[in-house]
């Protein structure tokens, strides 16, 4: 007698090959196919199976050819582009098409790929390109791909036809949308020994660099003060919002909690916001108390 799947019609030889379920056979190549099916709908659940299929079926035979030769394929630009697709819901341009590579809503986007070749992790975009937001994709040696995406304004201005992006300040950029909107307290340190000006648009002489801390508040939004450290000191910098804070008590907040890190750490030339200190966990936790002991409207970020 002949067993067959019930959902494939395929031949089932013995217990090995499937599972008796409600009154049929099942197989187990049937079932494994359900369950990864499953679970790449659970990673990209608004993309298109079919899509992501063959997207992972590329990336199969790219990791054994590379295991085999030794090369790469030249298909990391277009995975890079699908990977896009598949994780932000980008609707894609038709091939060799001018301008951006898609859109998400009215946004136009651009899409660069760092290929597992590449030692260096940035990319190059033109300036005068016509796009709203740069998705940067990094796939790694062992074909593990992530994503970044940022708005343009984000980028670093410059008067060259190529702007330089670099995965790790695209972690900087990144800002969660409602959160970039918001006002409140938040702490800023350079990343690099170099001495820089604390706003080299108007050459302010008070330097600063990476033993150095700043504590301020944002009067117009994170997002737009985190663009003015990050144009300032050339992406070498870490922005950290810490408490959002009513409008209307931003300046109360301010002068409460500059007066209490005062008394513990040395300011930095004529600069009012900005401490000898890398104690940055400690400026935190004087900022929590300062807050949590006052009338103070606010709302910590985890």
């Amino acid at each position: 007698m002949v067993f067959r799947c019930a959902q494939t019609g395929g031949i089932i030889d013995g217990p090995a090959e499937g599972i008796w379920d409600d009154g049929e056979w099942i197989s187990w190549d049937w079932v494994n196919s359900n369950i990864y099916e499953n679970e790449l709908k659970s990673r990209h659940p608004n993309a298109s199976l079919d899509l992501v299929m063959v997207f992972e079926q590329i990336i199969e035979v790219a990791g054994e050819y590379h295991a085999v030769t030794g090369r790469h394929l030249p298909v990391y630009g277009e995975l890079g582009e699908i990977f896009a697709e598949i994780t932000f819901g980008i609707q894609r341009n038709k091939p060799r098409a001018q301008g951006s590579d898609g859109r998400i809503g009215n946004d136009l986007v651009e899409v660069k790929t760092i290929s597992p070749e590449k030692s260096i992790e940035k990319v190059e975009v033109k300036r005068a390109g016509n796009f709203n937001k740069l998705i940067v994709v990094k796939i790694s040696e062992d074909f593990h791909f992530e994503a970044r995406m940022i708005d343009r304004t984000e980028m670093n201005k410059g008067t060259g036809k190529l702007a330089r992006v670099s995965w790790p300040s695209m972690e900087k950029m990144q800002l969660d949308e409602s959160l970039g909107k918001e006002k409140g307290i938040y702490i800023a340190f350079p990343t690099s020994r170099v001495m820089k000006s604390i706003y080299r648009p108007k050459n302010y002489k008070t330097m600063v660099n990476e033993q150095h801390t700043k504590v301020g508040i944002t009067k117009n939004s994170f997002k737009s003060r985190r663009k003015g450290y990050i144009d300032n000191f050339d992406n070498q910098v870490n922005f950290i919002p810490i408490a959002i804070v009513h409008p209307d008590q931003l300046n109360k907040a301010e002068t409460s909690i500059l007066a209490v890190i005062r008394e513990k750490y040395k300011r930095v030339g004529r600069a009012r916001e900005w401490f000898h200190t890398q104690n940055r966990d400690d400026l935190v936790e004087l900022i929590l108390t300062t807050l949590a002991a006052s009338d103070i409207e606010h709302k910590l970020i985890n």
